[in-house]
């Protein structure tokens, strides 16, 4: 599921069928590969909209496990 959604973001939704067969082998069914897509670009309109309006973050920074943030 995560491929599908890197494959799609990464080639803007320009993914070809051995995207669609690999995900189909891993055991995605049409429907949650439809789903993956869905949420993925939700996900990318959401973040686009954000950075074009220049909305203000209301949650505190998060850094990676084991650093620290300066």
């Amino acid at each position: 599921m995560l491929r599908l959604a890197l494959a799609v973001a990464e080639n803007r939704g320009r993914t070809g069928d051995e995207v669609f067969a690999a995900a189909r082998g891993a055991g995605l069914t049409d429907e949650e590969i439809v789903e993956t897509i869905a949420n993925t670009v939700r996900n990318m309109f959401t973040n686009y909209v954000n950075e074009s309006l220049d909305v203000d973050v209301e949650w505190p920074l998060v850094t990676p496990f084991g650093t620290t943030a300066r």
